[in-house]
């Protein structure tokens, strides 16, 4: 069973079609059209969320367990509004989100009736694409509704992938069905290369590298990637870049710096000159410590390496945007060892000595906060998902070494404290 209406038969299979399986409903009138036609259509896994904020969230969480796009169903007005908490974290990490929302007629929008809110572009300052569908059967309307759920679509699993938009007016009688739909939808793929770096380019960067005595490469939120961490170990050990990273970057190796704050915490004036690179490379979504930051805006060469179409300048001294995959930079790129300078080692040493200060200091620990933690650090299982809420807690999970195995997940994308257990619900619904 799915209703009669032509433009939510075009959302349900253009869903189909891009394989989008899981879909988050808040119950509503306006939108029932697309809740009851996604409900009785077994290739749909559907989740009954009554609060849109909540809704949100688990979707996120679903959609970052699955690494594949999620949509969310909701009612005309205010219902929509709810959603942006979690579509802004959506948006700045990079997690593919598909909010469908129902409307009143576009006629009706201002003009004194229930339920009619300005919902088009109502989030579109955080989302790869926002558009507004045509509840209309001419062959024009049919096109163009058919363009803008592709594109929509296409954009939300770019190269940067991201949250997108869908505003679909719909006009009564709303619970009209029929057994099957009365049409069918084009789906429009696109099919892209690696990006890779010309010659000349390579050969300016690694002349740069090498003036370059002092290199730090700083890892931010990220999946776990095996090939990145085989070629981050190699720099590592080899002593040609200091990596630095956090638990949100799923990243670890003993050669690395893992637990930042507890290195640097104690630097006098003269370790934060001596131990400041003079090249810094970073990837990956936001960092955490607010230390690291302080530590390196000071003038420096700063490389940035992202698909997106700007690079955040978040040490003040941003020199290149490097506009590819990180894992085809480090493969293509060729790093120099220089032996007359220990930056590496010293790193490293500071942090072999901050281990040994923690062990000592966690193992005489009173009952607090921070003895909780150490608790949690030897009780968890192995190879286990951890969601972390925000605060506090992400910053406390930087000052241990955890187990290997561990996969790390928090809503770092904006920092915000919302939403963290609904995302961890979401993340369990889809991860077993």
């Amino acid at each position: 069973m799915i209703s009669k209406i032509r433009v939510v038969q075009q959302v349900i299979a253009l869903c189909k079609a891009k394989n989008v399986r899981n879909i988050v409903i808040s119950p509503g009138s306006r939108n029932a059209p697309m809740s009851i036609s996604f409900a009785n259509d077994s290739f749909f896994n559907c989740y009954t969320i009554p609060d849109e904020r909540a809704a949100a969230f688990i979707a996120l969480g679903i959609a970052q367990a699955t690494q594949n796009p999620v949509a969310l169903v909701c009612t005309s007005g205010s219902a929509l509004l709810n959603y942006y908490p979690a579509v802004t974290e959506a948006f700045y990490q990079h997690i593919p989100l598909i909010v469908l929302s129902a409307d009143r007629p576009m006629e009706w929008i201002d003009q004194g009736d229930g339920q009619t809110i300005r919902q088009d572009k109502a989030l579109h300052l955080h989302l790869k694409k926002s558009t507004q569908l045509i509840n209309g059967q001419s062959a024009e309307n049919i096109w163009y509704n058919e363009r803008e759920l592709n594109f929509a679509f296409l954009a939300t699993t770019g190269g940067t992938r991201g949250p997108v938009h869908i505003n679909i007016p719909l006009s009564e009688p709303l619970y009209e069905f029929e057994e099957k739909a009365s049409g069918t939808i084009r789906s429009i793929d696109c099919i892209s290369g690696e990006h890779t770096l010309n010659h000349q380019q390579l050969q300016k960067l690694e002349n740069e590298l090498k003036s370059a005595t002092k290199i730090m490469i700083l890892v931010g939120l990220g999946e776990a990637d095996s090939e990145i961490q085989a070629i981050l170990e190699g720099l590592s050990t080899s002593q040609k870049a200091v990596v630095l990273c956090e638990t949100t970057s799923n990243l670890q190796h003993e050669s690395f710096i893992e637990n930042i704050d507890r290195v640097i915490d104690s630097f006098t004036s003269e370790d934060k000159i001596e131990l400041q690179p003079d090249l810094l490379i970073t990837f990956g979504g936001l960092i955490i410590s607010k230390k690291i930051k302080s530590l390196l805006r000071s003038p420096k060469q700063h490389w940035h390496i992202s698909l997106e179409n700007e690079a955040p300048d978040t040490y003040m001294q941003l020199t290149k945007h490097i506009k590819i995959l990180p894992k085809t930079f480090f493969k293509q790129i060729e790093f120099q060892s220089h032996s007359g300078t220990d930056f590496v080692a010293q790193w490293q040493k500071r942090n072999e000595q901050k281990k040994q200060m923690h062990k000592a200091f966690v193992a005489q620990l009173p009952y607090s906060d921070f003895s909780v933690f150490k608790a949690l650090n030897q009780l968890l299982p192995d190879n286990i998902e951890i969601q972390q809420a925000n605060s506090s807690v992400v910053r406390y999970m930087q000052l241990f070494s955890w187990k290997k195995g561990h996969t790390f997940h928090a809503n770092r994308g904006t920092s915000g404290i919302d939403g963290s257990s609904s995302t961890a619900m979401g993340y369990a619904l889809a991860n077993k």
